[in-house]
Parts: structure tokens; C-alpha cells; sequence
């Protein structure tokens, strides 16, 4: 996926790849642990577990998620789709333990700061709209915001029985999707950043037309190629 450059975490490429592959079966085995906790069956957990951390959806039920109708369920793929929708090179900083780097990252803020706005208006419309109390309408949000944000597709409820408003929340953050360098697809949380920037340059260089105005991402300069593909 693209994105934006990081500083090398390992001198060698192939030692980063080991890193990263040793990161996402980590995140596969740690699902699969927390769903047979939660009462899936092995088979059942090892199937979700793949899709979870792939970001892919696929489900081994007709109706998702929404068959085992179970809130720790809900919360533990929620939680571990938004892991696997981040720049897999983050986690391997955070891995490593340079937190202030990962927390840093102006994607990553993006990225859960989008899942938070999304999930905070969705719940509020489930809870006016419908019958649903405030925690169900919290996590069904959250579920769906997370699952949809990151392109894995799996699903808590038959959200086309909500409001159509709802339904148009759903659809923006299946376009803009997950972080650069992850599983998730979608036109990628760096993009909307960089356009984000773009469009404040451009609205600047109406009141400063000569100003030299550079677009930064985590205070290095963008290239002109990476803005001319955003574009």
C-alpha cells in the first residue's frame, strides 16, 4: 500500500519483514485465543481469527457476526480490525517500544479520530431512531464504523433498517478505509490527510498568493509526486 516513508526500525529489510510477519500472526493468535474464550468453536475462531487480522470479512456464518449475538464478540473484533487497519510499520515502532513515535503519527491520529467522530454520530442517531439502549447502540456503532472503516465488511446488525443518514455515514468511511501499510483497503486515511492539508494551502494562498506553502506529514516536507498521486 502507499504512504508516507518511516525511519528504518532495523537496518535490514529482511529483519523488518520478519518483524512484521511476526506481528500480524501475533495479532491471529491472540484472536483466536480471545474468541474461544468467548465461546466460538476452534474451527470458528481460527476462521475469524484469519479474516480479523486480514481485514477480509469472510465469515463462516450467514449472518457474521451478528449470529453469535455476543457484546465481548463484538467488542474483540471491533477492537482488533481497528489493530490490523493500522500501518503495520507503526505497530513494529511500538513493538519495539517508541510509543511517542506511534502516537505521534498524524495518520494514525486521522485514522482514530475518524472512528471515534463515526462512532460517536452513529450512536447517537441508533439511540433517537430506535428501540436500542445507549450501550447497544454504542457497540453496534462502534462494530460496524470499525468493520466498515477498514474495508473487513463483517456484520453486527442489518444496518439497512437504519436511518437512511446512517446508512450514507456507513458508506464515506468504506471509501476512505484503513491506514497506508495495512490490510485494509480503501482510498487510505493518508490521502484524506494530504487533501485535508492541500485544501488548507490552497484556501491560505488566497489571502498570502505568493506564500511558499509546503504540505507536511509528521513535519517532513510531502514530495511533489506523493501530492501530484494524491490529486
Amino acid at each position: 500500500a502507499s504512504g508516507l516513508p518511516y525511519d528504518k526500525v532495523f537496518p535490514r529489510i529482511g529483519v523488518t519483514a520478519k518483524w512484521i510477519w511476526s506481528i500480524y500472526l501475533g495479532l491471529t493468535g491472540i484472536i483466536i485465543a480471545l474468541l474461544l474464550l468467548g465461546g466460538m468453536t476452534p474451527f470458528d475462531s481460527i476462521c475469524h481469527s484469519f479474516s480479523a487480522a486480514a481485514t477480509g470479512g469472510y465469515s463462516t456464518k450467514q449472518a457474521s457476526i451478528a449470529y453469535y449475538n455476543s457484546p465481548y464478540i463484538y467488542y474483540v473484533i471491533s477492537v482488533f480490525t481497528i489493530i490490523s487497519g493500522t500501518n503495520f510499520t507503526l505497530l513494529l515502532l511500538f513493538v519495539n517500544g517508541k510509543f511517542r513515535k506511534f502516537f505521534q503519527d498524524a495518520e494514525l491520529k486521522w485514522y482514530l479520530t475518524s472512528i471515534l467522530l463515526f462512532t460517536v454520530i452513529i450512536t447517537i442517531g441508533l439511540n433517537h431512531t430506535t428501540s436500542l439502549g445507549l450501550e447497544e447502540s454504542f457497540r453496534k456503532a462502534f462494530f460496524q464504523v470499525a468493520t466498515l472503516h477498514t474495508s473487513t465488511g463483517f456484520v453486527a446488525d442489518d444496518y439497512m433498517a437504519w436511518e437512511p443518514v446512517l446508512w450514507g455515514l456507513l458508506v464515506v468511511i468504506m471509501i476512505i478505509g484503513g491506514c497506508a501499510g495495512s490490510t485494509a483497503g480503501g482510498f487510505k486515511c493518508i490521502r484524506m490527510l494530504i487533501l485535508t492539508k492541500i485544501s488548507g494551502n490552497e484556501f491560505k494562498r488566497i489571502i498570502h498568493p505568493n506564500a511558499v506553502l509546503p504540505v507536511k506529514v509528521n513535519k517532513q516536507i510531502v514530495s511533489s509526486n506523493i501530492v501530484s498521486g494524491v490529486l
